[in-house]
C-alpha cells in the first residue's frame, strides 16, 4: 500500500510540473512579441457621385479602420456631401444632412464626423441621424478640422482678412480663440491636425507671400511656434514621427519628434516617395489605427482628354482628333481659353515637366509651350490684343504672372500672393483677381479689384460666403460670379465697378461656371441638373436679368474638369462651346487613392534604415 501511495504522489508531482512547464510555455507564447502585422497595399477604384472628390481631400479611415468617409458629389444637382464605405461593403452610401460639406475630422471614437461648410461647424453620426451646430458665421470651411482625444474641435474662424484658430468642445460649449500672438501675421491658416494627447494641433502657416511652415499650437499653454519650416500637411504617427510634406517635393517626410517639447530633434528621411505634393488639398490622412490613405502619382488627374466643339443644340464635334491630353495637376485648376480671334486656344497641360501653360494654334495644330518654371501654372486668360496670356502660378513666389503669348521674354509678376484666378477689364484699366485661404476648396474667398495707378485694392464680391468664376462682360459693364451664400453655387450679376451699386440672382436650381458670349449678350452658365443655361441680358440695368433657356444637357463626358468655383470651358464667336471630353480607357483618374494598412510597421522600417 506504501508503494502505491508513493506511486501516486510521484505521479501528482509530476503532472503538477508537467502543468507548470506548459503554462510556462503558454505565457511565453502569449507574452513574446509577435509578429508585426503585415502591410497591404490597394487602390481604390470608385467612380460615379460616389467618387472621393480630391479637391476637398483623401478619404479618411475611422479609428479602427472599419470604414472610410470622404467628400463627394450629390446623387442629384450641384454640391457635395459626405460618403461613407464600410468595409464590408461593395459601394459606398451618402450621408444624409452633411450637404456642402467641404472638411471633416471624425470623433476620437469614430462614433461621430463634424464637418464644415457654407459658413458653419456641425457634427452628425457616423451611423446616421440629425445634424448639430456647433458654430456658425465665420467658419473657414475649407481650411479644416481637427478633433482632439478630449473632445474639442479645433477649426480655423475668418472673420477679417487674417484668419483665427478657434476651439469649441463637441457639444457646443466653450468656444475660444487660441494662439494668435504668433500667427497673427500669416495670411492663411489650414490643415490643423491633432498632437497626442489632446494637447494642441499641428498647423500648416503661410504667409501672403505664399511661404509655408509647419507650426505646433499648444492649447495647454496658449503658445505656438513653428516646427518645421517649409513643412506642410503635417501629422504625428504613432512612434514620435512628425510626417509632412514639402511644397513640390512630391514625398512624404518623417523626422523624430518630441511629443513633449513638440520640437524636431533629428533629420527628415522620406517614407513615401509618390505622395503628390499638396498644394491646395490634403493629400494624405493616417487613422489611429495606422490605415494610411494617400494621393499618388505623377498627377492627380491622370486621365486623358480630347478637345471639342459643342454647339447649342449640344452635338460634338473633336478639334483635332490626334490630339490627346492631360489637363493640370494642381488642385483641381483646369482651364483654358479662346484668343480673342479664335485661332488659338491657352490652356494648362500636365506633363512630364509638371504643370505649364500652352498655345494650340487651330489653324496648324501646332502645340506650344509657353511657360516652363518648374512650379506649376493654370487657369490662363488672353489680354485683349491678343499679345500676353496671364495665368496663376504656384511657385515660390505665387502669383498672377503674364509673359508673351509665344513664349518668348521674360515673365511678369502682375499681382503677388496667393491667387486663384485673374482677369483684366476689356479697357486694361482693372485687374480682378479670386484671393483666399490655400487649396482648391472654396472658403471665404472674394473677388478684388485693382484699378491701374492705385494703391488699394477694391473689393468687388467680399463676403464670408464664397465669390468664385469671375466673369466680365465684354463691355465691363457687368460682373458675373458663382457663389454659395444660399447654402449651394448660385450665378449672381453686378453692375461693374460699382458693384455695391446691385445684385441681382441669375440663376434659381443652381448654378456655376459663368460665361458670357463673345458679343455680351447672353450669360452661359451650368445647373444644377448639369444643363447648360443661357441668360438674355435685358437692356433695362434696373433689371439687367432677362429670359432663361436650357440650350442643352451636358454629358457626363464633358465634366470630367470639374467645373468647381472656376469655369473650365470657352465659347467661340458662332456660339460653339470649347470642352473637354474624357477619352475612354485613358489614364488612372479611378486610382489616384491609395491605401497602406499598418502604415506605421513600414514608418519603423524606413525610419530604422
Amino acid at each position: 500500500a506504501g508503494g502505491r501511495a508513493g506511486t501516486q504522489v510521484w505521479t501528482v508531482r509530476a503532472l503538477a510540473a508537467l502543468l507548470v512547464l506548459a503554462v510556462g510555455f503558454a505565457a511565453w507564447g502569449w507574452l513574446r512579441p509577435g509578429e508585426p502585422p503585415r502591410v497591404l497595399r490597394y487602390d481604390l477604384s470608385l467612380q460615379g457621385p460616389g467618387a472621393p472628390n480630391l479637391d476637398f481631400g483623401v478619404p479618411v479611415a475611422a479609428p479602427d479602420g472599419s470604414y472610410l468617409i470622404w467628400i463627394g458629389r450629390l446623387e442629384n444637382g450641384f454640391g457635395q456631401q459626405l460618403w461613407i464605405k464600410h468595409r464590408d461593403a461593395a459601394d459606398p452610401t451618402p450621408l444624409p444632412g452633411s450637404t456642402n460639406a467641404v472638411s471633416f475630422a471624425l470623433s476620437p471614437d469614430g462614433a461621430w464626423v463634424a464637418f464644415a461648410g457654407a459658413g458653419a461647424l456641425k457634427k452628425m453620426p457616423v451611423g446616421g441621424g440629425g445634424t448639430v451646430t456647433l458654430a456658425s458665421g465665420t467658419v473657414a470651411a475649407a481650411s479644416g478640422l481637427a478633433w482632439l482625444e478630449d473632445g474639442t474641435i479645433v477649426f480655423v474662424s475668418a472673420p477679417s482678412s487674417r484668419p483665427q484658430l478657434r476651439t469649441v468642445r463637441s457639444d457646443g460649449s466653450d468656444g475660444r480663440q487660441v494662439a494668435t500672438a504668433r500667427t497673427a501675421d500669416q495670411a492663411f491658416l489650414f490643415a490643423p491636425s491633432p498632437l497626442p494627447r489632446g494637447r494642441g494641433v499641428l498647423v500648416t502657416a503661410c504667409s501672403s507671400s505664399s511661404t509655408c511652415d509647419l507650426w505646433a499650437v499648444d492649447l495647454e499653454a496658449d503658445s505656438a511656434h513653428v516646427v518645421m519650416a517649409g513643412g506642410l500637411n503635417g501629422v504625428v504617427a504613432p512612434g514620435g514621427q512628425l510626417l509632412y510634406i514639402v511644397a513640390g517635393g512630391g514625398a512624404l517626410l518623417a523626422a523624430p519628434f518630441d511629443e513633449d517639447r513638440l520640437v524636431v530633434t533629428g533629420n527628415p528621411v522620406p517614407v513615401l516617395e509618390e505622395v503628390m505634393d499638396g498644394q491646395g488639398y490634403t493629400p494624405y490622412s493616417l487613422s489611429r489605427n495606422g490605415t494610411m490613405v494617400m494621393v499618388h502619382g505623377s498627377g492627380r488627374v491622370g486621365r486623358g482628354y480630347e478637345m471639342v466643339w459643342v454647339d447649342r443644340t449640344g452635338r460634338e464635334v473633336p478639334v483635332d482628333s490626334a490630339w490627346t491630353f492631360r489637363l493640370t495637376a494642381i488642385a483641381g485648376n483646369f482651364g483654358w481659353a479662346l484668343s480673342p480671334d479664335g485661332t488659338k486656344a491657352a490652356i494648362g497641360l500636365n506633363t512630364d515637366a509638371g504643370d505649364d501653360i500652352w498655345v494650340k494654334d487651330f489653324r496648324t495644330g501646332v502645340l506650344s509651350r509657353v511657360t516652363s518654371d518648374p512650379g506649376s501654372e493654370a487657369r490662363p486668360r488672353w489680354s485683349a490684343d491678343g499679345a500676353t496670356i496671364m495665368y496663376i502660378s504656384d511657385r515660390r513666389e505665387s502669383g498672377a504672372y503674364q509673359r508673351r503669348a509665344d513664349g518668348v521674354g521674360p515673365e511678369t509678376l502682375i499681382r503677388p500672393g496667393v491667387i486663384n484666378e485673374v482677369a483684366r477689364s476689356p479697357d486694361g484699366e482693372w485687374l480682378l483677381t479670386r484671393e483666399g485661404l490655400a487649396g482648391a476648396a472654396a472658403g471665404g474667398r472674394d473677388i478684388i479689384g485693382y484699378h491701374a495707378g492705385d494703391t488699394v485694392a477694391t473689393p468687388l464680391a467680399a463676403t464670408q460666403f464664397d465669390e468664385t468664376a469671375i466673369a466680365l462682360s465684354p463691355d465691363g459693364r457687368w460682373l458675373a460670379y458663382a457663389s454659395d451664400e444660399a447654402g449651394r453655387s448660385e450665378i449672381f450679376l453686378r453692375p461693374f465697378p460699382e458693384t455695391g451699386d446691385g445684385k441681382f440672382p441669375v440663376s434659381t436650381r443652381g448654378g456655376e461656371a459663368p460665361l458670357w458670349s463673345r458679343d455680351g449678350r447672353e450669360l452661359y452658365y451650368l445647373s444644377g441638373a448639369r444643363e447648360m443655361m443661357a441668360m438674355r441680358l435685358s437692356a433695362d440695368p434696373a433689371q439687367p436679368v432677362g429670359p432663361t433657356e436650357v440650350l442643352f444637357q451636358v454629358r457626363p463626358e464633358l465634366l470630367g474638369a470639374q467645373s468647381t468655383y472656376y469655369t473650365p470651358w470657352d465659347v467661340a464667336a458662332d456660339g460653339r462651346f470649347l470642352m473637354a471630353r474624357m477619352k475612354d480607357g485613358t489614364g488612372t483618374a479611378e486610382n489616384q487613392v491609395r491605401v497602406i494598412e499598418h502604415f506605421p510597421v513600414e514608418l519603423r522600417a524606413k525610419v530604422r534604415r
